[in-house]
């Protein structure tokens, strides 16, 4: 896409027509599930009237056919990720489901009793509570990187003394999505190393917004979920290092895993497909290789610019009303575009229930993030996410809506 319209760019978008309690739908939820474009949505289609097979096993037409689309759409994520190959993509169910591999393929054979593992207090519930029951299970130690309550922010002065030579995990998010914090990834993944220990990274929110560039990054393992990248829900990606994966054994068995299984037990698949057990989402894969390529139609240079002009936009409107207090670091050169805020003595639900009145999807709540919401001193907060295809007017309408539910609620402002 040579220019970025926002209107050919919105028509794209099927949801973005509709109205919600009879008002034009203005969707800012994008945190929690992207939008699926039309041309995804054609990919899914195509399969099911004209594909619709499995994979990997049959010796007919169609089914090789299928079997080659899915394999090239491997080749499209690690070519997105940019792997050394597609051999270290395994193809998950979502981002819960990819840190539980790694807390029990890896998990349960290099943690033993006593060691350490280290996670944020920012990690959405997905990189942190497998961490916690992998602990709870080899009678480990957690350690959380604690955070600034005044801004967001790690404190990353208190990384050193975490780290350890019992420390055998760091798991960090690449952003908050519960305030868009982007957290310095390299320098953490730099100390994991050098204390001994693997990096795991969550990128399901950063992936939606930056490039990737998996060997530079040199995480051991980075995952993400397909939905929030506008494809489809229930797929998801796990990368882990070639030299990583062949050496650990399958978190789950059954079919399409193993080579041959004999009375005396199973001789299984390389990876990654040892990983894959049982038949996976195939149409959702294949939409989400037509969503990364629209993602990369449209580029992350024009993307990264529109949802900083619109973070910064709405940064500068909640400025101007003294009555909502905004979460972060309120600077977009270190925070991505999601505006969690609240109004005094007035709870978030309450919030997004007149919200929802105007037509405006938002989140809130905890946002999968407990720990972290807490810690910035609050019960909860409104998050309004947004992403490219979002406008100013829509963050006019939240504003207003936001402001009639100040004044129907008696906030202090």
């Amino acid at each position: 896409m040579k220019t970025f319209d926002i209107d050919k760019i919105r028509a794209d978008f099927p949801v973005l027509g509709i109205t919600m309690k009879g008002k034009p739908l203005a969707y800012l939820d994008n945190g929690a599930t992207g939008l699926t474009p039309e041309p995804v949505i054609q990919t899914i289609d195509k399969y099911y009237r004209t594909s619709s097979s499995n994979i990997h096993r049959g010796i007919y037409e169609l089914s090789e056919t299928v079997t080659e689309m899915f394999e090239d759409a491997r080749k499209t994520i690690a070519d997105f990720l940019h792997a050394k190959g597609p051999d270290e993509i395994i193809i998950t169910h979502g981002a819960t489901e990819s840190a539980n591999i790694i807390a029990f393929a890896w998990g349960e054979v290099n943690i033993r009793e006593g060691d350490e593992i280290v996670v944020t207090q920012m990690e959405h519930h997905a990189n942190l509570v497998p961490w916690q029951q992998l602990a709870r299970r080899k009678s480990a130690v957690l350690k959380y990187i604690p955070v600034n309550p005044d801004n967001g922010l790690l404190r990353m002065e208190e990384l050193e003394n975490l780290l350890s030579p019992k420390t055998k995990l760091v798991a960090v998010s690449a952003m908050s999505n519960v305030t868009g914090v982007i957290n310095p990834i390299d320098k953490i993944i730099t100390a994991a190393h050098k204390a001994g220990a693997i990096a795991v990274v969550d990128v399901a929110q950063f992936s939606v917004h930056h490039p990737i560039n998996a060997q530079l990054m040199d995480a051991d393992f980075l995952f993400f979920s397909g939905h929030k990248l506008y494809g489809p829900t229930g797929v998801g990606v796990l990368y882990g290092k070639r030299e990583i994966l062949e050496d650990l054994p399958p978190f789950l068995s059954g079919g399409d895993m193993i080579l041959e299984v004999k009375m005396e037990g199973p001789v299984f698949r390389e990876s990654p497909y040892k990983f894959e057990a049982g038949t996976p989402h195939i149409a959702g894969v294949l939409g989400l290789k037509t969503a990364l390529e629209y993602i990369q139609s449209i580029g992350f240079p024009a993307i990264m610019k529109a949802e900083k002009r619109l973070m910064d936009y709405a940064l500068k409107r909640a400025d101007e009303n003294d009555f909502i207090h905004v979460y972060g670091p309120l600077d977009t050169r270190i925070q991505g575009a999601v505006f969690s805020f609240n109004l005094q003595n007035v709870h978030p639900h309450d919030v997004g229930t007149v919200l929802n009145e105007h037509g405006v999807a938002v989140r809130a709540g905890f946002h999968c993030a407990q720990p972290y919401v807490e810690s910035l001193g609050t019960g909860g907060t409104v998050r309004a996410t947004f992403a490219f295809y979002n406008t100013e007017e829509e963050i006019d309408r939240l504003l207003a809506a936001v402001k009639e539910a100040c004044n129907l609620f008696g906030c202090n402002g």
